[in-house]
């Protein structure tokens, strides 16, 4: 598929994948909701507030100029999952650091998780 919009479907496969990584890793004390909207620059997002524990998990409507593919959904689902994971670390780091230098090292985080889990699980 070439770049353009997201549909029903690709929604609900993010929906899926996500609530799959959701239970797998055991989040189940967030109250989430799952979103379709218009992102600028990203394929999904994650907005959360870790003392109240609500989340919203978005798959952009739009992806620009790149590929809508079946491993970019799965990948992006994971990926703001992982954020969800990280929430409280991130929330009590930011208290103590520059929020700069906190993101990055969840990026880090991420990466390497996602990159054991792939290896993992093919």
């Amino acid at each position: 598929m070439s770049g353009g919009r997201t549909n029903k479907i690709q929604f609900a496969r993010f929906r899926a994948a996500a609530e799959h990584w959701i239970e797998v890793f055991g989040l189940f004390d967030w109250d989430l909701e799952f979103l379709h909207e218009k992102l600028e620059n990203k394929y999904a997002s994650v907005h959360y507030d870790y003392a109240t524990r609500k989340a919203s998990l978005v798959l952009s409507t739009s992806f620009g100029k790149w590929p809508i593919t079946e491993e970019r959904i799965q990948d992006s689902a994971l990926h703001e999952v992982l954020h969800l994971l990280l929430a409280d670390l991130s929330g009590f780091a930011e208290a103590a650091a520059a929020e700069r230098r906190v993101t990055e090292a969840e990026h880090i985080i991420i990466n390497r998780i996602k990159a054991a889990l792939n290896r993992a699980h093919g």
